[in-house]
């Protein structure tokens, strides 16, 4: 689906409502997290709402550059620092991280179990010639993907690698279609907590090192339809309350938090 297939409506918004558009990564939306933020938002900004649209990050600054989307949440630090650099982003903060982890098969083909770290793990997979698939999105995991595969010192491509496989879907249809071709693949650990544990792949790489960090900035647009409203979910999702519902989400499910709060209070 297109984005303007998909905001074909935003640009059509009165004026004077406070209805906003939230344009967020794949990982935010199919962990379930935009479920706990909103309602619990909308609570406590009567007359205020939310509309949220799951995008790779790519995707969601192509939106914030046409303001079809008030605030962006993403994963992708070079990106949010040239938005906000060329004048697209008004306010950008970190609000949260997780850590990236390597998923695949439990017969582990390629053995990434043994691997050194994540650079190693593709390596392994590259050598073996492990059917590995990649979102090949401009999304944040695609970014991070690219620069674990240069640490690595290869560069995949489909054409020439027959192993490496494009998707171009978001993390959840991603690991699904995984799990069915018994593929790796690199995923956030909070998308795969949530929905791809039934997709008949496991962890094989969890170590929380730096290079696997996952931090989500949120930033408001320059010059969106709804300045106030905006401003209030950015400034709430760094308080207090936003901080502890980001960090309660899962806790209870998971006996940790999914995502972890980054703001101090």
């Amino acid at each position: 689906m297109t984005i303007a297939l998909l905001f074909g409506a935003a640009g059509c918004r009165a004026e004077g409502d406070s209805s906003i558009v939230v344009a967020t990564t794949t990982s935010v939306e199919d962990s379930g997290l935009m479920d706990a933020l909103v309602p619990a938002f909308e609570a406590a900004h009567p007359g205020t709402s939310v509309r949220t649209v799951a995008v790779g990050s790519g995707e969601a600054f192509a939106l914030g550059r046409s303001k079809d989307a008030d605030i962006l949440i993403t994963h992708s630090g070079w990106d949010e620092a040239q938005f906000v650099m060329q004048g697209y982003g008004a306010q950008s903060a970190t609000i949260m991280y997780n850590h990236f982890v390597i998923v695949g098969p439990e017969a582990d083909p390629a053995g990434v179990r043994q691997a050194s770290g994540a650079p190693d793990a593709l390596k392994l997979i590259a050598n073996a010639g492990a059917t590995f698939l990649t979102r090949g999105d401009s999304s944040g995991t695609h970014a991070k993907e690219l620069a674990l595969w240069e640490e690595a010192q290869f560069a995949p491509h489909a054409t020439a690698h027959p192993w490496y496989v494009e998707s171009g879907v978001g993390m959840g249809d991603l690991l699904r279609v995984a799990g069915e071709r018994g593929a790796y693949t690199l995923t956030d650990r909070a998308t795969f907590l949530t929905v791809g544990t039934g997709s008949g792949l496991v962890v094989l790489l969890d170590d929380e090192d730096a290079v696997l960090y996952n931090p989500y900035a949120a930033t408001v647009v320059s010059g969106n339809r709804h300045p106030q409203a905006a401003g209030a979910f950015y400034d709430w999702l760094r308080s207090v309350d936003g901080q502890n519902t980001i960090g309660a989400f899962g806790r209870e499910q998971y006996q940790r938090s999914l995502f972890v709060p980054a703001v101090r209070p």
